[in-house]
């Protein structure tokens, strides 16, 4: 279990994260950043099959900006408080 602040030049972004059972929940808060700026969550993925979710939403690469950029998946966030979560898949 790990939480924090990250300070940006456009306002403090507040990230959680914990392990529970067989995946990881997070909660990400961008609500005093400027609506106009998007930021990218980069969620580990590795090498195996990962399910993964935001605002109860399943990611995939290729939708809605997301990306797989080697081992990690690229997560565009706008301004607001998201949370989700990530766990390994059966192949």
């Amino acid at each position: 279990e790990a939480s924090g602040t990250v300070v940006t030049e456009f306002g403090p972004v507040s990230v959680a994260w914990n392990h529970d059972a067989d995946q990881w929940n997070y909660t990400v808060d961008t609500s005093k950043l400027p609506s106009t700026i998007t930021i990218n969550l980069r969620l580990p993925v590795g090498t195996q099959n990962v399910s993964a979710e935001l605002d109860g939403t399943i990611l995939k690469a290729g939708a809605k900006g997301i990306k797989q950029e080697g081992r990690w998946l690229e997560v565009p966030l706008t301004s607001g408080k998201h949370q989700g979560f990530w766990k390994s898949s059966p192949n």
